[in-house]
């Protein structure tokens, strides 16, 4: 099974907009739709992605591979919604996740 990650300023209602995330131009944070969302406009909430997969374990799942390859490349500063890798950080993020370069 082949999945598409998308990414940039996915934080913004729209998916497009830029919100002026100085650290994403520079490739240093990047926020991405929880894999099993797809690009169309609007937001998508976590339980998009939870649906697709059929549960919240089978996410998380799928998020800690994406974060085990976000490490491999030094993208150590990670962090979702209600699975949470830096708790501190899970606040605003039901509708995407976060890795940033450390």
């Amino acid at each position: 099974m082949t999945e598409t990650l998308y990414y940039n300023d996915i934080s913004s209602h729209d998916g497009k907009t830029n919100l002026g995330h100085s650290t994403h131009k520079t490739g240093k944070d990047i926020d991405i739709r929880y894999p099993g969302c797809t690009n169309a406009p609007g937001e998508q909430l976590w339980t998009v992605a939870k649906n697709y997969w059929g549960s919240e374990t089978k996410l998380d799942e799928a998020m800690q591979k994406i974060y085990k390859i976000a490490v491999e490349w030094d993208f150590v500063n990670n962090y979702q919604y209600k699975t949470v890798v830096n708790a501190s950080r899970a606040g605003g993020h039901e509708n995407h996740f976060h890795i940033g370069h450390k």
